[in-house]
């Protein structure tokens, strides 16, 4: 039983290891493809720890818009007012790297760009919605 419960615990620690080595990847992946986004920027220092990032989008655009759009394409993030009870990360994305395939990092933020410069040329940057106006799909 002994055995048998050490074995159980490299398992889990070799495991461990390989996720905390595939994140810092897809961390490093996001990180690097944020930077060279045309619209994004990580406004707050990068830290060691957490499995998403903050990223600030242009003043004009909504990020309630932008995600109502991104999502119909498949691509998966969250507007910052869903964190926000006072409105105050309208200006914010919130992109998780977890669940996403590493090559698959840099085409996401590739998506966002493009949308995003779909709404500023066609002048639909910003339509004051709020997170709570979006019908979401009941589970």
């Amino acid at each position: 039983l002994s055995s048998s419960s050490a074995a159980s615990d490299v398992y889990k620690r070799q495991h461990l290891e390989r996720l905390v080595a595939q994140y810092a990847s897809k961390r490093r992946c996001m990180s690097q493809a944020i930077r060279a986004s045309k619209h994004l920027s990580l406004p707050y220092p990068e830290q060691a720890g957490g499995v998403f990032f903050w990223a600030q989008i242009p003043d004009a655009v909504d990020a309630v818009l932008l995600w109502k759009r991104l999502r119909l394409q498949g691509v998966k993030l969250m507007p910052g007012t869903v964190f926000s009870l006072t409105g105050s990360a309208q200006r914010f994305l919130r992109l998780s790297y977890v669940g996403c395939p590493l090559e698959m990092i840099p085409e996401g933020i590739h998506c966002i760009d493009r949308e995003i410069d779909w709404l500023l040329q066609n002048g639909a940057a910003h339509v004051g919605d709020s997170f709570c106006d979006i019908a979401l799909p009941q589970q």
